[in-house]
């Protein structure tokens, strides 16, 4: 799914009580994207980069990026609601920390990644007002500020996982003091970009297309049956078609759906590895992103959060089918798998 739509199930499922799932589903959205190009340059939200003169010599020296001025204007708009909102319903809750995490801070962006605050309050992880908080934030501050087109997201943390998060992320940058805490250089960037994203011969690369033609014969499957249900005027037979032929091909799509979020998450909760920077740079996430952005995990993810009961399920199955439809027909190997 794209990020609106992500950010929605995650809001919906929290309005369920299901705070366990839409917390693995917010956590997981507020990390670098992969793209087919790296620019090596600072996204849009950063003042163009000069040099600065050392004034002992005419050398000069790179300057550290800053975010524009209109951005953090924004940002402490959102901080500013935020802050209001615990004076007035937990006063003794305290803003610790507040940084920028996310794809508009690294090397990987596209124009439309989001501007990800993380903010560290002074409560402890399993603290259950910290669920209220975040909650209160989905319904009254995100999606209220962009920046172009850049969303302006904020999640809360207990500052007790502060540590642990930022073995998660390529870079921080810390909005109280204006400057990164954590930065991946561009070169270093580059260089994991070209050996794992864009090296035919990676073996994240060769995992991908493992899975691609699996998950092509699925969806290919699952257009065939629902087709032949849609044909069928004899509402019995529809049931057992649904039943026998159709429910075990959902499954097999939701498990795999499961496999692909499950080892991710264990990735970003491990943290970095001796041979990767960050949890970013895992197989396993950069496996994510590449489903991702063909778009396979949009109609998974749908099909995974679907009753999956004989009513409900057909109700709309025909835009499901319409959908899984489009999204073989532009996917690289196509029907021809």
């Amino acid at each position: 799914m794209n990020t609106k739509k992500l950010l929605k199930l995650a809001y919906n499922l929290d309005k369920q009580g299901k705070f366990t799932e839409a917390d693995r589903i917010t956590n997981l959205l507020k990390i670098s994207a992969i793209v087919d190009d790296l620019s090596g340059e600072y996204s849009d939200i950063f003042h163009p980069n000069e040099p600065e003169k050392s004034g002992v010599s005419e050398s000069v020296t790179p300057a550290q990026p800053k975010v524009k001025t209109e951005v953090m204007t924004l940002i402490q708009e959102g901080l500013d609601k935020i802050k209001a909102f615990l004076a007035s319903t937990y006063p003794d809750v305290k803003v610790v920390n507040h940084s920028l995490v996310g794809a508009a801070i690294t090397f990987q962006y596209t124009d439309e990644s989001d501007i990800d605050n993380t903010v560290y309050l002074s409560l402890s992880a399993n603290d259950p007002r910290l669920k209220k908080i975040n909650h209160w934030i989905w319904e009254n501050v995100d999606n209220t500020l962009h920046y172009g087109k850049r969303p302006i997201q904020f999640r809360c943390m207990s500052n007790e996982a502060r540590g642990a998060a930022t073995e998660r992320v390529d870079a921080i940058y810390n909005v109280d003091t204006n400057s990164f805490e954590k930065q991946l250089s561009s070169d270093v960037a580059k260089s994991l970009h070209t050996d794992l994203v864009a090296s035919g011969s990676s073996q994240v690369r060769r995992d991908y297309k493992r899975i691609e033609v699996n998950i092509i014969s699925m969806l290919t499957g699952f257009s065939d049956v629902g087709n032949r249900i849609l044909s069928e005027t004899n509402p019995a037979k529809q049931k057992q078609l649904f039943e026998k032929w159709l429910l075990p091909k959902i499954k097999q799509i939701i498990s795999l759906y499961k496999k692909v979020m499950q080892e991710r998450s264990e990735a970003f909760s491990s943290g970095k590895s001796e041979s990767r920077p960050s949890a970013n740079w895992s197989d396993q996430n950069i496996l994510y992103k590449f489903l991702e952005r063909e778009q396979y995990l949009e109609i998974l993810g749908e099909l995974a959060y679907k009753d999956l009961s004989f009513e409900k399920f057909t109700e709309d199955m025909h835009l499901l089918i319409d959908k899984t439809n489009k999204i073989l027909k532009q996917s690289s190997a196509g029907y021809q798998a």
